[in-house]
C-alpha cells in the first residue's frame, strides 16, 4: 500500500503501475481470490484527502465513487459520493480496478485538495501488498506495518506463510477514530459478557453428547470449529458450554455480530472468538463479500501467526455452509471440511436423547415449577423415534415447559413450529392487557440478524415510548395503527414471566426471543391471525419464509397486491425469492393477475433490492418461476422490445440457479452476459443447452432427457440460439 498524490488515468499508465508493483507476479501467489482477480487499484482514501495504490481483489462498485480504507484495509463503495454526482459521471456497476476509466471521482479528489494533476506512477520499485483487509494492521498515532502472507494450495488447504514485506509511511493521526476504536472495543467486550449471562443458566443443564465431543476437539486441535445442523439441534448451547470449559477459562471472549468486529480485535492475550449464526439472510448482498474477506484476514492474522493462541468458533444453519462456499467459489482455510462439525453425522444417541429430556425436564420444574410429566416407555420409544424439521434439544425444551397436560404430547416433536404458533396465540387470547401482542410484535422486530445491522440494538423495554418510536420506524406507524390497542406498559413483568421459557434476559431490562423457531412462531401467527394486516405491512424479510398454507383467499389476493407495489418499488430479488412462489398455484395465480393489469411497466425493471441491479426476467429465471418467466418473455416478444437482451437475462439467470457463484463472473453489460451464457458448464458438465432441454421438459411433462438426448439435441439447440429462434423458458 503506497499513498500517492495522483493516479494514472489510461490504461498504459495503469499497466506500468502495475508492473511496478509486481501487481501480476503477487496474484500467483495470494490465496484470497482468482489470480485473474488481483488487480492492481489506485483510488481515493476514505478521508477523502488523497490516493492509495494498492494490489487487491477487485470488486464490483454500486453507484458510488471507489475508496480504498486505510484504516480498514478494505476497497469498497465511497458513499459520500455518487457517481451521479461527479464529471464526467461514473457507471452504475464496474470493477474497481476499473476506476480509473472514471476520472470524476479522481477531479473531485484533486480539485477539493490542490493535488497535482499527476505524478509519475513509474516509481521505484515496491513490493508491498494488501490482501483486502487481510495484511494491514494499523494504529492511528503509529507507523504503518504491512504483512503479507502468501500462501500456495496443496490437497485441501495447507497455507505456508511465504515472506513479510515491510513498509513504513507516516500518516495523519486520527484520534476520533480510536477513541471510535476503543469505545467499540469496550462495547463488544461487555455485550459478550452480557451474553454468556444470559444463557449461564440454560447451560447449566446442557448435556455433553458426542456432537460437543467432536466440536471441543477440532476447536482446541484446530483452532478453528464450525458446527452446522439443524435449528433447534443444540449448536448454540454446544457452542456456549464450549466457551465456560476449563481450557478456556483464563481467555477474553469475544461474540461477533459483524464482519466489522474483526477490525477491533486486538490479540494481545489468548482470546476465543465466537459467531452465532453466521451467513443468516446474506446471500447475494455485499456483507457476504465482507464476511469472508474478514474471516480470510482473521485467519491469516492470528491463527495462522501463532503469536497469540486466537481460536474461532462459528455457528451456522445446516448446508449453509455449503452454499456460501459454492457462491464464493474459492477455499479459504477457515472452512476447510476438517474444521467442520456437522450435526447430521453425529446423530443424538438413544441415551443421549433420554438424558437430554430428563434435564430438560428438570430444568423446568427448577425454574418454572413445572411438574414432571410421566415418561413411559412406549412415549419415549415414540419420541426418540421422531425426525422433524426441528432438533431434539430444543423439541425437548419445549415438551418440558409446556404447563397444559392436554398439549404435552408427541406432536410437540412432530410438528413444533405449529405447536409454537398455537402457543403464541393461546398466550395473546388469554391476556386482556394486550401488552404480550406488544411484546411479541417488539421483539419480532429487534430479533438480531447479521444483515440487518440496525436490528443489533438491544430494546430497554422500561422506556415504553422509545419502544413504540422503534416499531414505528422498523415497520410503519399504520402498522400499530391496524393492530391496536397495544400496551407499551409494563412490558418487562410480562417478559419476565416468559424467560427461560421462550425469552432470554441480556440484561435487566432488556430481552430476545431464545431462538429462530420463536420467530417463525410469532410471524407465523400474525400471518395467520392478522394476515391482511402483517402482508400488508410486515417487512419482506419476515415474510420470506412463509408459505400461508390455509390463508384465506383475501389474503393470498393483498399478498399479490402486496408483491406488485414491491415490485414497482423495484424489490425484484426480494419478492421473488418468497417462499410462497415455490407453490405452483400461486405463482400461476400471480401471473394471471399480472396479465389482466399488464406488466409493461415494470418487465424492464432493474433490481434495487440486492447489489445486483438485474431486470425481471433474471430474477424469474434464477428462481425458476418458470410460468412466470414463460409470461413475461411472451409479452417482451409481443411488445418487439429488446427480445434479445431479455433472451439473454433469462438464460442468464437459469445459469446463476445452477451455480449460485456465476453471478459473480460478469459485468452486467448485454455483450459480457451472451458470453457468460454461452461459456457456462455447470459441475454436472451441464452448458445452457442441456438446461434448456431440461426445463422444456419440465414445462411439457415430458420425461426428463437422458445425456445422450442432451447431446443429439445439442447441435439443433446451438443453431436455434445462434438464429435467435429458440424461445423456450
Amino acid at each position: 500500500m503506497r499513498k500517492v498524490n495522483a493516479c494514472p488515468v489510461t490504461k498504459y499508465e495503469v499497466e506500468r503501475a502495475a508492473e511496478n508493483k509486481d501487481c501480476n507476479e503477487l496474484a500467483l501467489k495470494q490465496n484470497c481470490t482468482s489470480a485473474e482477480n488481483f488487480k492492481y487499484h489506485c483510488l481515493m482514501n476514505e478521508l477523502e484527502d488523497g490516493f492509495v495504490e494498492v494490489c487487491a481483489p477487485a470488486y464490483f462498485i454500486h453507484g458510488f465513487c471507489a475508496e480504498y480504507n486505510i484504516q480498514a484495509a478494505l476497497i469498497q463503495d465511497h458513499f459520500n459520493i455518487k457517481c451521479k454526482d461527479v464529471k464526467p459521471p461514473c457507471a452504475e456497476r464496474y470493477k474497481s480496478s476499473d476506476a480509473y476509466l472514471y476520472k470524476g471521482c479522481y477531479n473531485l479528489i484533486l480539485e477539493n485538495n490542490n493535488l497535482s494533476t499527476m505524478e509519475s506512477t513509474t516509481h521505484k520499485h515496491n513490493t508491498s501488498i494488501s490482501f483486502m483487509i487481510n495484511d494491514i494492521s494499523a494504529e492511528s498515532t503509529s507507523d504503518w506495518k504491512i504483512a503479507v502472507g502468501v500462501t500456495t494450495a496443496t490437497v485441501l488447504v495447507l497455507v505456508i506463510i511465504l515472506g513479510l514485506v515491510i513498509a513504513k509511511e507516516k500518516m495523519k493521526p486520527n484520534s476520533k477514530l480510536c477513541i471510535s476504536i476503543k469505545t467499540k472495543s469496550r462495547f463488544l467486550a461487555v455485550e459478550t459478557e452480557k451474553y454468556m449471562k444470559a444463557y449461564r443458566t440454560i447451560s447449566s443443564y446442557f448435556v455433553k453428547t458426542r456432537l460437543y465431543e467432536q466440536c471441543q476437539r477440532t476447536l482446541e486441535q484446530k483452532g478453528v470449529a464450525i458446527l452446522t445442523g439443524l435449528p433447534g439441534c443444540g449448536k448454540t448451547l454446544t457452542a456456549i458450554q464450549i466457551m465456560q470449559t476449563s481450557y478456556y477459562k483464563d481467555w477474553v471472549k469475544r461474540k461477533f455480530t459483524s464482519w466489522e468486529h474483526f477490525l477491533l480485535l486486538e490479540a494481545n492475550e489468548n482470546t476465543l472468538v465466537y459467531i452465532d449464526n453466521i451467513f443468516d439472510g446474506i446471500m447475494y448482498r455485499h456483507e457476504l463479500q465482507r464476511w469472508w474477506d474478514s474471516l480470510c484476514y482473521y485467519y491469516q492474522t492470528y491463527i495462522k501467526s501463532q503469536h497469540v493462541k486466537v481460536h474461532l468458533l462459528i455457528t451456522v444453519k445446516d448446508h449453509v455452509i455449503d452454499k456460501i462456499r459454492e457462491y464464493m467459489k474459492m477455499e479459504i482455510p477457515v472452512f476447510e471440511e476438517a474444521c467442520i462439525i456437522r450435526a447430521i453425522s453425529l446423530p443424538f444417541m438413544d441415551d443421549e436423547k433420554r438424558k437430554i429430556l430428563d434435564s430438560q425436564i428438570k430444568y423446568a420444574k427448577n425454574s418454572r415449577n413445572i411438574l414432571p410429566p410421566l415418561i413411559d416407555e412406549e412415549f419415549f420409544s415414540q419420541v426418540k423415534q421422531v425426525n422433524g424439521p426441528i432438533g431434539f434439544p430444543l423439541c425437548a425444551h419445549l415438551f418440558a415447559f409446556e404447563e397444559r397436560p392436554c398439549k404435552k404430547d408427541i406432536t410437540v416433536f412432530e410438528f413444533p413450529i405449529r405447536y409454537i404458533i398455537n402457543q403464541i396465540a393461546d398466550e395473546i387470547e388469554k391476556d386482556n392487557t394486550n401488552g404480550v401482542k406488544t411484546l411479541w410484535l417488539l421483539l419480532l422486530f429487534s430479533y438480531p440478524r447479521t444483515d440487518i445491522q440496525d436490528q443489533r440494538q438491544k430494546l430497554d423495554l422500561k422506556y415504553g415510548q422509545t419502544c413504540r418510536e422503534y416499531l414505528e420506524k422498523r415497520g410503519s406507524k399504520v402498522l400499530l395503527e391496524k393492530l391496536e390497542p397495544l400496551e407499551f406498559a409494563n412490558l418487562i413483568e410480562i417478559a419476565e414471566d416468559f424467560k427461560e421459557r421462550m425469552l432470554v434476559e441480556h440484561s435487566g431490562s432488556c430481552y430476545q426471543l431464545k431462538h429462530q423457531i420463536y420467530v417463525d412462531g410469532v410471524v407465523g401467527y400474525f400471518c395467520v391471525e392478522k394476515s391482511e394486516i402483517a402482508v400488508k405491512f410486515f417487512p419482506l424479510d419476515l415474510l420470506r419464509e412463509q408459505d400461508f398454507i390455509g390463508v384465506q383467499s383475501e389474503c393470498r389476493a393483498k399478498l399479490i397486491e402486496r408483491f406488485k407495489k414491491e415490485i414497482k418499488d423495484k424489490h425484484l430479488s426480494e419478492v421473488f425469492a418468497c417462499k410462497i412462489f415455490r407453490q405452483h398455484d400461486f405463482e400461476n395465480q400471480f401471473s394471471r393477475e399480472l396479465e389482466k393489469e399488464g406488466i409493461a411497466d415494470w418487465i424492464s425493471f432493474s433490481d434495487e433490492s440486492s447489489t445486483y441491479h438485474l431486470p425481471t426476467l433474471f430474477w424469474t429465471s434464477k428462481y425458476r418461476l418458470n410460468r412466470l418467466s414463460r409470461m413475461v418473455m411472451e409479452l417482451i416478444e409481443r411488445k418487439g422490445e429488446n427480445v434479445d437482451s431479455h433472451f439473454y437475462f433469462a438464460r442468464f439467470g437459469e445459469c446463476c440457479a445452477y451455480s449460485e457463484n456465476y453471478i459473480q463472473n460478469t459485468s452486467f453489460e448485454i455483450d459480457h452476459i451472451k458470453k457468460s451464457v454461452w461459456n457456462f458448464k455447470s459441475e454436472e458438465g451441464f452448458t445452457i443447452f442441456h438446461i434448456t432441454l431440461l426445463l422444456e421438459s419440465v414445462n411439457t411433462g415430458m420425461p426428463r432427457p437422458n445425456k445422450d438426448e442432451y447431446n443429439q439435441a445439442n447441435n439443433v439447440t446451438k443453431w436455434s440460439y445462434a438464429t435467435g429462434s429458440c424461445n423456450c423458458i
